[in-house]
């Protein structure tokens, strides 16, 4: 397999984990993951302080963001980026 051959199969590899969008659905399944068990640990304390309130309340404001990101990012994808 000489050069031009490995640099397109990597090419392809590269546009499929961007088509799939690969990476930002890991982010988000792994920030959603941490949001459930940070809920479930606060909502086990006796008495939360303030400073534990507003733990919860920044990370579920960063959340939307996130959320919002994930939506808008990505490549707008052609027909001409699928043909040979």
């Amino acid at each position: 397999m000489n050069f031009d051959e490995k640099r397109r199969m990597a090419m392809s590899i590269a546009e499929c984990v961007d088509y799939f969008r690969v990476v930002p659905r890991v982010i988000l399944v792994c920030y959603s993951f941490m949001m459930y068990e940070v809920v479930q640990w606060f909502m086990a304390l006796n008495a939360p302080s303030t400073e534990q309130a507003s733990l919860i309340v920044t990370l579920l404001g960063v959340a939307g963001a996130i959320i919002g990101l994930y939506q808008k990012g990505g490549k707008t994808w052609t027909k001409e980026d699928f043909k040979d």
